[in-house]
């Protein structure tokens, strides 16, 4: 009987609990929203390698038949944003392919289920969509595992079991393997513990074979997310702490460079296939047509650790005890301290970089849950030395440390009901629902950022709330130094006695363009364009309309027409046309805003009485 009782029971039964609780609360979760789908948004980018090449044979996506019918179907998302042109007809997938690596034994299973078992065997159906949840939940319970195994080649039994609870109920990771559980950062986890495993592995017995592992893993982690090749740091740096170790640490390279070079053609082996697929696809070895950008000299990093909106300190504030952990991390284990420091602050410095810093719907910052292997070490450290002095700092510190978790399963519920707003959160909203159970609809209008989403050219607010001012208004009976007033007319105009004649010859009506921070200082603002304009044929094929548009660094992050067969003008008279826009969130407030009114058609179209009014908001929350 003694054999069937595990080595280190507390940790083994710890963790086989969270394993189950998580999986209850996946399946709870998807049967309760009716979730059912689970190849959709981000995910259907990442995913689309599979369905394209081993059932379409069209990995350059030129058969537009299946990607019509599977929006149609299934509906991965509103819009498409996860492919763009390529050279020729080839389309080029803006997600890298290391996910579907991950994701091929649950579709190469799904595919044979869906063949013999009467589903479409279309990449889609729903033993795909299951298969990718099920190989998900498999893939966090693999992790626990290895976290604990991880841990254990540390610390005590009974210390590593508190550190897998509370990393896996104390931290976002619940949320982003319970919830979220088919994006990167579920997969990331695993393949970060099974890094710091053969990097530790290597060191203790210079064998060959974890040399190669280590170029594998971390080659499968950079083609499914590029931020990981940070990790290269951890086993480059791994003993080092002062000038004699790091002597040690060049001379271990040196004697063992075959293991160097076996690693090293394993990362590149295993992320050639990315390389080429760009360079198939684009003319280019490298590709790179994602609509953000990393800002490095002007990084978001106040806002990435502490702000209301996303503040990972904030929402996860477990992780400052593993922070503080550091300290007791160098007193114990110093050649662990230097790789591990200077790896959590070259990879908060990355990540905050990025220009969508909140990294869209997410609770708190999900690309640092890739870390918390890591992080569980410093945590550990401090857990230990806090025990050891005993008394009221340990009493506080362990109180402490359950409120992080009990926090965090709470704002995890919230987050799940739609209590807990995941890309509008404002301070005033925060402490409005703190620790509540349900929140008024007035709340949500009044103390959350602006509904960027729920907007369709018209404006949905309250006037009162907002002051007004014209920025532009041309009438066309004075000369203006950007209108060419060859094209001035006073065979048609609305007021005045003249107007603006577009057509082949002059197609474009100027308008504004201005750094966003020179017409107002609030974080957003609407914009009323308004004209007067006569189309001589019919509106639905005059190809004519207001144009938006955002130019951050030289590149449009935002694009929007409305033209005259949407606002319902009518042929052969004048048409009061009005346009609200709603300005995006902008990702430095020197970016320009650019407004005009085009022609493209080959019939002319005269506009008169142009105007544009700005309504900023006297109050934000």
């Amino acid at each position: 009987m003694l054999k069937l009782i595990p080595r280190n029971p507390f940790s083994f039964f710890t963790a086989f609990f969270l394993c189950l609780l998580l999986v209850w609360g996946k399946c709870n979760h998807d049967f309760k929203f009716k979730t059912t789908h689970s190849i959709t948004w981000d995910v259907y980018g990442y995913y689309l390698y599979l369905p394209s090449t081993l059932i379409y044979q069209d990995p350059g996506l030129e058969k537009t038949e299946w990607l019509d019918r599977t929006q149609h179907l299934y509906s991965p998302s509103p819009y498409i944003y996860q492919y763009s042109s390529g050279q020729g007809n080839r389309k080029v997938n803006t997600y890298p392919m290391g996910l579907a690596i991950c994701y091929a034994p649950g579709f190469l299973v799904a595919h044979a289920i869906a063949k013999t078992g009467g589903f479409p065997a279309d990449g889609f159906s729903a033993p795909y969509q299951w298969a990718l949840v099920i190989s998900s939940m498999l893939f966090f319970c693999l992790g626990v595992l290895l976290l604990r195994r991880l841990l254990l080649t540390l610390f005590s039994d009974s210390l590593t079991a508190v550190l897998i609870a509370l990393v896996c109920l104390g931290s976002n990771y619940f949320f982003e393997a319970g919830l979220d559980s088919t994006m990167p950062h579920n997969y990331m986890f695993v393949l970060n513990c099974l890094l710091l495993l053969f990097t530790s592995r290597w060191h203790e017995t210079f064998r060959i074979r974890y040399a190669l592992f280590l170029g594998i893993i971390l080659g499968v982690a950079t083609i499914s997310r590029p931020t990981e090749l940070i990790w290269l740091l951890v086993p480059l740096c791994w003993g080092v702490y002062d000038k004699q170790t790091l002597v040690a640490k060049l001379h271990l390279l040196r004697t063992h460079y075959i293991h160097i070079l076996v690693f090293a053609l394993a990362l590149i082996l295993t992320g050639s296939p990315q390389l080429i697929y760009w360079k198939w696809c684009t003319g280019h070895w490298f590709s790179f047509n994602h609509n953000e950008r990393f800002a490095f000299t002007e990084p978001y990093t106040w806002d990435f650790l502490f702000s209301y909106k996303k503040g990972w300190l904030l929402y996860t504030p477990l992780m400052v005890f593993a922070l503080l952990g550091f300290y007791s991390l160098y007193r114990n284990r110093r050649e662990l301290f230097y790789p591990f420091l200077l790896f959590i602050i070259v990879n908060v410095y990355v990540l905050s970089s990025w220009e969508c810093w909140w990294y869209a719907s997410s609770f708190s910052q999900r690309p640092m849950v890739e870390s918390y292997p890591l992080l569980a070490i410093p945590l550990g450290f401090l857990i230990a030395a806090v025990w050891k002095r005993g008394g009221l700092i340990r009493g506080l510190t362990m109180f402490l440390l359950f409120a992080t978790l009990v926090l965090n399963l709470f704002q995890t519920w919230q987050a799940a009901v739609s209590i807990l707003d995941m890309q509008r959160m404002t301070k005033a909203y925060y402490w409005k629902i703190f620790g509540k159970t349900q929140v008024k609809e007035e709340d949500r209008n009044t103390l959350l950022e602006v509904d960027r989403s729920n907007w369709q050219g018209t404006f949905n607010g309250k006037e009162n709330d907002f002051s007004k001012k014209i920025i532009f208004y041309r009438g066309y009976e004075d000369t203006y130094t950007d209108t060419d007033m060859h094209f001035v007319t006073d065979t048609l105009f609305f007021d005045g006695k003249h107007g603006l004649k577009l057509d082949s010859v002059n197609a474009f009506a100027p308008g504004i363009g201005k750094p966003f921070n020179e017409l107002t200082n609030r974080s957003y603002a609407w914009i009323r364009m308004s004209a007067a304009v006569y189309p001589v044929v019919n509106p639905e094929i005059s190809n004519s309309a207001f144009v938006a548009c955002i130019e951050s660094n030289g590149r449009v992050t935002d694009f929007i027409t409305y033209d005259l067969k949407q606002a319902g003008a009518k042929t052969g008279q004048w048409n009061i046309i009005t346009f609200d826009y709603l300005t995006p969130h902008l990702f430095h407030r020197y970016d320009k805003i650019t407004l005009y009114y085009l022609n493209l058609g080959k019939k002319p179209v005269f506009i008169d009485a142009m105007k544009f009014e700005l309504w900023e908001p006297k109050q934000e929350p």
